[in-house]
C-alpha cells in the first residue's frame, strides 16, 4: 500500500505534465494561426518564446520530479521505521533529524541508504530495469543532477519529453524501493 503523500505528489506531477502538454498544444496552435502578413515574423518570435517557456517549464518540472523522488523515499523509510521500531525511539529521532535538511537522492545515495537497512536490498535495487526503456538508474541521476544545476543557477538542457520519460522510470524506482521496505 502506497503512502498517501507519495500518491498525492505523483498525482500533482502527472497533472502538471498534462497541463504543460495542453499549454504546448495551445501555444503551437496560436503560432500557426497568426495573421498571414505577419506570419513569418510572429512565428519566429513565437517559436523562440515557446522554446523559452518550455525550458522554464522543464526546469520547474525537473525540480518537482526530483522533489517527488526525495519525498517518496523519505516517506517510505519513515513509515518502515515507524512500523519496525519503538515509538519515539532514538532511531526515529535520528532519522527525522537527518532528513530535516533534505537529501540528494542520486543513485549512489539511494544504494547507500538501502545498504544501511539491508545489504540485499541494495543488490536487488541494482538489478532493477524497465523493459525496452533502458536503465532506470540513469533517469535518477539525470533528474537529480539537472535539478542541482538549476538550483545553483546553471543552465539545464533537459527537455519536457525527456522529463516525462524519466518520471515514468522514477515511478518504477519508487515502486521498487517500496517493495524492498514493504514486501
Amino acid at each position: 500500500m502506497k503512502n498517501s503523500k507519495v500518491i498525492d505528489e505523483q498525482a500533482k506531477i502527472e497533472a502538471l505534465i498534462a497541463q504543460i502538454e495542453r499549454l504546448r498544444t495551445e501555444l503551437a496552435f496560436l503560432a500557426q494561426h497568426q495573421e498571414l502578413n505577419q506570419l513569418e515574423q510572429v512565428s519566429s518570435l513565437a517559436l523562440d518564446r515557446n522554446k523559452e517557456i518550455e525550458a522554464h517549464l522543464a526546469n520547474y518540472l525537473c525540480v518537482r520530479i526530483s522533489g517527488f523522488l526525495e519525498v517518496a523515499i523519505r516517506e517510505i523509510c519513515k513509515e518502515y521505521i515507524k512500523n519496525n521500531s519503538v515509538p519515539g525511539s532514538q532511531l526515529e529521532y535520528y532519522t527525522n533529524q537527518q532528513w530535516k535538511r533534505g537529501l540528494s537522492f542520486r543513485r549512489e545515495n539511494i544504494l547507500n541508504l538501502l545498504r544501511e537497512f539491508n545489504k540485499e536490498w541494495a543488490t536487488e535495487f541494482t538489478k532493477t530495469k524497465m523493459p525496452n526503456s533502458g536503465d532506470l538508474h540513469i533517469a535518477i541521476d539525470t533528474v537529480v543532477n539537472s535539478r542541482n544545476a538549476i538550483a545553483h543557477g546553471e543552465d539545464s538542457d533537459i527537455t519536457l519529453s525527456e522529463l516525462k520519460a524519466h518520471f515514468d522510470k522514477i515511478k518504477v524506482v519508487v515502486e521498487e524501493i517500496e517493495k524492498q521496505f514493504n514486501p
